[in-house]
């Protein structure tokens, strides 16, 4: 059973209790009220006002309950959002690998290229936000971070090395975006 019908079934079984107090107290105080009349003589004001601060008690509990399972949803929200950030950083940033590295193909010859230096420049910031997800997630994207610094290294300096980097880089950048999509889908995001 879910928080949400949990807090509805306590405050429901309160309000059933309560106006059972409520008819009991009716019934005692009133004489010839109802065909079957028990008599407590001298007690049934006290019987009533402690059947009706019992019914009162358990609605301060249901109420409590209500209040305090709202804060834990909103916490739970709140941390799913914080995850959801987080894997739209990491997804961001792969994105960017593939732009900046299809537009490669534009440059004549070997050089640095600002712009995929650029977003090498976020590895560390990712790497550690993907820590949250998980030592195998933070590996997958420990090993593109490092397979991105062994490409523009290679495309910068050493040529005949940027197509085994290349592949690393590809092969890696696949198992990220499939890891993010499938942290995605498993939390519900």
């Amino acid at each position: 059973m879910s928080l949400k019908h949990l807090s509805i079934v306590t405050l429901v079984i309160g309000l059933i209790i309560f106006v059972l107090a409520a008819f009991v107290a009716v019934v005692l105080t009133k004489p010839g009220w109802f065909l079957f009349q028990p008599t407590f003589g001298d007690n049934v004001v006290t019987l009533s006002a402690m059947v009706s601060a019992g019914a009162a008690l358990i609605l301060a509990s249901a109420a409590f309950r209500s209040v305090d399972e709202n804060r834990r949803i909103r916490e739970q929200e709140a941390e799913l959002d914080f995850k959801r950030r987080q894997l739209d950083s990491i997804l961001t940033w792969a994105q960017d690998i593939k732009r900046e590295w299809a537009s490669l193909r534009h440059y004549q010859d070997y050089q640095p290229v600002p712009s995929l230096e650029a977003v090498a420049a976020r590895n560390d910031w990712v790497t550690m936000t993907a820590q949250t997800f998980g030592t195998d997630f933070q590996d997958i994207v420990r090993r593109t971070a490092t397979y991105l610094y062994e490409y523009t290294d290679a495309w910068a300096y050493n040529p005949d090395k940027v197509t085994d980097a290349g592949k690393g880089l590809a092969k890696s950048l696949d198992e990220v975006l499939m890891a993010v999509y499938r942290i995605k889908s498993e939390l519900k995001l």
